[in-house]
């Protein structure tokens, strides 16, 4: 029985070769990302990178190495750079940082920073999507300090609690017109005005 061994570490380069050889060959993409696979184990090379570098070959190039580029690290969080990341990021969502990284010629640290930190995707179910920032609804001040308990959401089932203007201005010192209109208008019960007027839970 053939023995196969998976090998744990490879260098960008190395990968490489092997495509151009097989690709030389006339192996398909796809098989050739099989035997990659087979060999270095699932994380080694998309078949979609490893398609594009087919590609290159028969296009004419020979080099396997990086191509040097000026200024690679000043100008690697461009936002040239940062609208290819997400166009290739919206094309693939299922994309590597290292795949995006050997792209555009720039660092993996680079690549995981227009990622995370510029545009602020998060791999969920190995798949990014944006993590959309916390928007709070509104604040609520007594005597020049936020009220307990008010300044958040507080729903009972599918019920929010709501102030009314008059007891807004009387309790807390609300002006009427920086409530929003959902908010103007909506009767509280009493139990919501206690509630508001001891600033919270007990």
């Amino acid at each position: 029985m053939e023995r196969r061994c998976v090998l744990n570490s490879w260098s960008n380069e190395e990968v490489r070769v092997v495509i151009r050889y097989e690709w030389a060959s006339g192996v398909t993409g796809t098989e050739i990302h099989n035997h990659l696979v087979e060999v270095y184990g699932p994380g080694v090379m998309s078949k979609q990178m490893v398609q594009r570098w087919c590609r290159t070959f028969s296009d004419g190039r020979q080099q396997v190495e990086d191509i040097p580029r000026a200024g690679r690290t000043r100008t690697a969080t461009t936002d040239a750079n940062v609208g290819k990341v997400d166009d290739m990021i919206r094309a693939n969502r299922r994309i590597t940082i290292d795949e995006v990284a050997e792209e555009l010629g720039i660092s993996h640290e680079r690549g995981q920073n227009i990622i995370h930190d510029i545009l602020r995707y998060r791999k969920v179910a190995r798949s990014w999507n944006i993590v959309k920032p916390h928007i709070p609804l509104i604040k609520f001040r007594k005597g020049g300090k936020d009220v307990p308990g008010v300044n958040q959401k507080i729903s009972s089932g599918s019920q929010t609690l709501g102030v009314s203007p008059s007891r807004s201005q009387k309790g807390l010192g609300i002006d009427e017109s920086e409530l929003p209109a959902k908010y103007s208008r909506k009767p509280v019960s009493q139990i919501e005005i206690e509630f508001i007027e001891r600033g919270g839970p007990e």
